[in-house]
């Protein structure tokens, strides 16, 4: 399990095998380390209210599989095709984040 420090008990669940690391590069108390292939962390049914939105992440990459895998890191979808998509951060490149909004969203007018 990963714990929500926010206190709004959005917990999540360790898919796939990513496994807690100590070697943080930033003295922070740990990090998780995916394989890239299929891990990530399941919040289940996560809502997300009002009119704004920020999303951040911090992520060190060893090696970058290119677009042939899902490069998301934050994402809300409520199935596989494209137009179930609300919102994703991800990579296209090592060097390169994307964001998009889906319309209908309710986050793009």
């Amino acid at each position: 399990m990963v714990g929500d420090v926010s206190g709004a008990g959005n917990n999540g669940t360790l898919i796939g095998g990513p496994i807690f690391d100590a070697n943080t590069g930033d003295s922070s108390d740990f990090s998780i380390r995916f394989d890239g292939l299929d891990d990530y962390i399941d919040l289940g049914v996560l809502d997300v209210n009002g009119s704004g939105l920020t999303l951040a992440v911090w992520f060190k990459a060893d090696n970058y599989f290119g677009s042939s895998h899902d490069p998301r890191f934050i994402s809300k979808a409520s199935g596989v095709a494209e137009n179930d998509h609300v919102f994703m951060l991800g990579a296209l490149s090592l060097d390169e984040l994307t964001a998009l909004l889906w319309p209908g969203s309710g986050l793009v007018e």
